[in-house]
């Protein structure tokens, strides 16, 4: 049984070692616990840490929807987002009355069309339209797209809409 004090230097000398062969030991730890290449990988992923927290806050952040909205009619009851019927320019739109105009923006690696369209749908309903009527969907350049992929700056796909009240009949 080891006396106290034993213990914690029980498992890495033994009582049996030789001096030379504890500094061998010792070097050979070293070794395990000090490679170069485990240092240059740790290295390179706190070197990294500060890029990866700064591109994952962008992505949150820009990854929504963004909806700027003029009203133009005010006091209607909200209507379900479900319930939003959506029209495009050349479709044949039944007669209505406007209730907002809309404008949606978004980091276009994030945000596809349909994504757009949704939220479009959920705030012309929050306003009480029961339709929107949605422009063309404009997509960024091809070096705004190669600008955010290099140097982080803001390519959005962007689109505007009307936000109506169809005359139910």
């Amino acid at each position: 049984m080891a006396k106290s004090g034993q213990i914690a230097t029980g498992l890495l000398q033994p009582s049996h070692m030789s001096i030379a062969s504890h500094e061998s030991f010792s070097r050979r730890l070293e070794r395990l616990f000090h490679n170069t290449n485990l240092k240059t990988k740790m290295k390179r992923i706190t070197s990294a840490l500060p890029l990866t927290l700064l591109v994952f806050f962008t992505f949150t952040l820009t990854g929504c929807v963004s909806i700027s909205q003029s009203v133009l009619m005010q006091g209607l009851p909200p209507v379900p987002m479900e319930d939003v019927t959506v029209y495009f320019a050349d479709d044949e739109i039944p007669e209505h009355t406007r209730v907002a105009v809309l404008a949606a923006r978004g980091d276009y690696a994030f945000t596809s069309e349909g994504k757009m369209f949704d939220k479009l749908r959920e705030q012309a309903g929050k306003l009480g339209a029961n339709a929107v009527i949605v422009g063309e969907v404009e997509e960024p350049s091809g070096g705004a797209k190669v600008a955010n992929a290099l140097l982080g700056t803001g390519a959005n796909r962007r689109s505007q809409a009307i936000a109506i009240l169809v005359e139910t009949r």
